[in-house]
C-alpha cells in the first residue's frame, strides 16, 4: 500500500476512535511520513499536496462531525505548515 494511504487511513482511525481529539498524533504520524519523504526525495511539498487531497477526499466521504471537524483542522494546519510554506 502507498506511504500516504496507510498515512491517510493512520489518521482516520486517530479522528474516528478518538473522537477527533488527538490531533498531536495525526500530526506524528504525518511527520513520520514527512521524515521518510524528506530521506527519499530531499524534501516533502508533493507528499503534503498529496496528502492534503486525500485527507479533502476522505473529508468529503466522513459522516462524522467531530471527525469532520477534526480532518478540517488537520487540513487548515497542512496548508499553513507544509504546503504554502513552500
Amino acid at each position: 500500500m502507498e506511504k500516504i494511504e496507510q498515512c491517510v487511513q493512520d489518521v482516520m482511525v486517530i479522528a474516528t476512535a478518538f473522537g477527533g481529539h488527538d490531533a498531536a498524533e495525526a500530526k506524528r504520524r504525518i511527520e513520520i511520513l514527512f521524515a521518510d519523504a524528506d530521506e527519499q526525495a530531499g524534501g516533502h511539498f508533493v507528499v503534503a499536496q498529496r496528502l492534503r487531497d486525500r485527507l479533502g477526499l476522505a473529508l468529503n466521504d466522513c459522516h462524522r462531525p467531530a471527525a469532520k471537524q477534526f480532518l478540517d483542522q488537520l487540513i487548515t494546519w497542512l496548508d499553513r505548515e507544509h504546503v504554502r510554506r513552500a
